[in-house]
């Protein structure tokens, strides 16, 4: 009876150990977590140790792997996004008056061209 309890307290250890996410990031870099949160470009996490401390979170650009407790793992093929150039973005919209320069700048009045 005393190695059967042994054996069952061993096996719910070793469940809590592989139920920890492995976070790692593209410089290699590893962080033994519980991830919370994996946003459009914020991954959010607890660390594993501490699980009740804060959530911290990581951009998703500086993260290579995700490997969950379960087996299952994401992969983020990040790639680099190109700047728009804010030149490209001008718009007239009427001669007389209102003119869209760009997203970030609205001008009004009549003698821009």
């Amino acid at each position: 009876m005393k190695k059967f309890i042994i054996s069952l307290s061993f096996v719910a250890f070793i469940n809590t150990i592989s139920a920890q996410d492995l976070i790692i990031k593209k410089d290699g870099s590893e962080i033994e977590t519980k991830v919370i949160e994996v946003g459009i470009d914020i991954i959010k996490y607890k660390k594993f140790d501490n699980q009740d401390g804060p959530v911290y979170s990581l951009e998703k650009e500086d993260v290579f792997m995700i490997r969950y407790g379960n087996g299952s793992k994401d992969v983020f093929n990040n790639e680099h996004k190109e700047p728009k150039d804010e030149s490209s973005d001008t718009i007239q919209i009427s001669r007389e008056g209102l003119y869209l320069v760009n997203p970030y700048q609205l001008q009004i009045g009549t003698n821009f061209l």
